[in-house]
């Protein structure tokens, strides 16, 4: 029950990271100039991928391209008296956008803005910070391409509540339009996010580079989520956590079940003397015992199997809370965990389980196979 419920919770929270880190992070496949990844930290908005909207269409004709997200990401800041809050906006093609991620579904209040007019969907968060709400105006400042401080205002036309806390707190999203005007892009994106159809990202990639090289812009690369963010190694590391907690909780169980067996060993030893004397071989006793531990073991799997489903059938409604530790973690969970099962997973610690118990009883059945019938039936 444990381990079936831990591997749904990771499995959740990859499934969780991998959704948020497509949509808001690194993407599944993200296109920039190859000197912004390298100087990202000074906001190098002058490295930027120039006309975008035809490189669009061409990487929308290349096989498996399932969507493309233009976006222009505006580091900004607003004064709250004198206190300086940061910022990050996106300015993005809301009917791209659409086809990229159920955008709308973010919203709680208010309504999406409209295309190249200057308004903003403000994470609930962030909002608060702020201290605004839809039909406010909020201004920013940002730095322009040319590296050029410049101001900006919105209208907060809606509150967007982001799964993860950390972009919850710093997020608004606006259309790219003004997004490029307020910070003189011209015809260029900061980046262009892609998702697949068969999930192969590294393959998509290389036919993207091929595109790139073969007719620009210059500069530009594709690198998968695998490379670009932080991401692909987290989940790969709650891979490894499962297997640890796995394998804790198995060798918990080899040490029970061999005790037991041999308790049950001890205890029955003029019976298995009894056995012996009327002539049962040495591997029929080894099989008698084994054969009670793989239908104990069976009967146990079958209760925690079951107690495990039942456990994640309610979590899979209700989630399990998170917020007040991801609220300072710069990673992309969201704040609320759902765990997530498939037939392989419930298949596998079903069969592990059932494996483990039955090999566990056969050193303590060997012990009784071992028993000379003269001793034994003197115990």
């Amino acid at each position: 029950m444990s381990v079936l419920l831990f591997a749904g919770l990771m499995r959740g929270m990859q499934e969780d990271m991998k959704c948020n880190s497509f949509n808001f992070g690194e993407g599944e496949i993200r296109i920039r100039h190859e000197l912004f990844d390298r100087y990202e930290y000074m906001n190098p908005m002058h490295y930027v991928v120039e006309d975008y909207r035809g490189l669009v269409e061409r990487v929308m004709e290349l096989a498996d391209v399932r969507t493309v997200s233009p976006r222009v990401v505006v580091p900004a800041g607003a004064f709250r008296g004198e206190r300086l809050i940061t910022a990050r906006g996106l300015g993005i093609d809301l009917d791209l956008e659409r086809q990229y991620q159920e955008i709308d579904e973010l919203i709680v209040s208010g309504r999406a803005p409209q295309p190249d007019a200057p308004e903003a969907l403000l994470g609930v968060r962030l909002a608060e910070r702020l201290g605004v709400e839809p039909g406010d105006m909020v201004t920013f400042q940002t730095q322009t391409r040319s590296r050029r401080s410049n101001a900006f205002t919105v209208d907060v036309v809606g509150l967007a509540g982001f799964p993860v806390a950390a972009i919850d707190r710093t997020t608004f999203l606006m259309p790219i339009e003004p997004a490029a005007r307020f910070l003189r892009m011209g015809d260029a994106a900061v980046e262009l996010l892609v998702k697949s159809e068969s999930g192969d990202s590294a393959t998509l990639a290389d036919r993207i580079n091929t595109e790139v090289d073969e007719r620009g812009p210059t500069g530009v690369r594709a690198t998968t989520w695998m490379e670009a963010g932080f991401a692909y190694p987290t989940v790969q590391l709650a891979d490894a956590w499962l297997v640890v907690f796995a394998g804790f909780f198995l060798a918990l169980a080899i040490t029970v079940i061999v005790n037991t067996t041999l308790m049950a060993v001890r205890e029955r030893t003029r019976e298995i003397g009894t056995l012996a004397a009327l002539g049962m071989r040495d591997r029929t006793i080894v099989r008698l015992f084994t054969t009670e531990a793989f239908y104990i073991g069976a009967i146990g799997t079958a209760i925690g199997i079951g107690l495990g489903l039942a456990a994640s059938a309610v979590l899979g409604v209700t989630g399990i809370d998170v917020s007040a530790r991801m609220d300072a973690a710069d990673i992309n969970i969201a704040s609320i965990l759902y765990p997530v099962l498939s037939a392989a997973a419930v298949l596998r610690v079903a069969a592990a389980t059932l494996v483990v118990s039955t090999l566990a009883a056969l050193f303590p059945s060997a012990a009784a196979a071992r028993m000379k019938p003269v001793e034994a039936l003197r115990e």
